[in-house]
């Protein structure tokens, strides 16, 4: 009977083995493990959601070559075809390890200071990859850069990054130059939609 059990526990396993081979994680499925090491204490969590990241953007080059094969398909063979959606970090991916690398987990001023170094440059990086400068607003964009613009938050995770290193001297100017960017940014975001229509406006303030 032991040896029965084991049989029908390893059926039991691969095929849900072969449930998971054929799933297709989403962007959300990512987030959220994300977003759990984000919530976890140990100061290996940041690492894990940098992980994590990490596979979705390797996810996201993978199916830049799959989507090219898939309407090369649709095209040629069957045009009823319907093509998965493509997976990538959005926003909310990139914010979600922003709050991890200001958490100040630890008691190393080198960690928080390599941690706010980081954030600076995955903002940076963000700001660097959108089409316009403009602070992502709450509704989302159909354009695969626009999706990675920085939203007011990330901006705030940056900043309380900075400050968790207390210790160096040029925190208090870091801080600044951020707040005053993000301002100036803000800014003329609101004059290039007062500019189009009153509404859209409206929408980013």
């Amino acid at each position: 009977s032991n040896r029965t059990t084991t049989t029908t526990a390893d059926i039991q396993r691969e095929r849900a083995a072969a449930i998971v081979r054929n799933l297709h994680p989403t962007v959300e499925c990512y987030n959220a493990i994300i977003e759990s090491w984000g919530h976890d204490s140990s100061p290996i969590s940041v690492v894990r959601s940098r992980r994590w990241l990490t596979k979705l953007e390797d996810e996201a080059k993978k199916n830049t070559h799959h989507q090219r094969h898939q309407q090369q398909y649709s095209t040629t063979t069957s045009p009823k075809l319907e093509l998965r959606k493509p997976l990538k970090p959005n926003a909310k991916s990139y914010d979600l390890y922003l709050h991890s690398c200001s958490r100040g987990l630890g008691k190393q001023t080198k960690l928080h200071a390599e941690r706010a170094e980081e954030a600076q440059r995955l903002l940076d990086y963000r700001l660097a990859s959108t089409t316009d400068t403009a602070i992502l607003p709450s509704s989302s964009s159909s354009s695969s850069h626009r999706d990675i613009r920085p939203t007011t938050e990330s901006f705030n995770y940056v900043l309380r990054a900075w400050t968790r290193c207390r210790k160096d001297a040029s925190v208090a100017r870091r801080v600044m130059e951020l707040v005053l960017r993000m301002e100036r940014i803000q800014k003329e975001f609101s004059l290039e939609s007062s500019s189009s229509s009153s509404s859209s406006s409206a929408a980013a303030a």
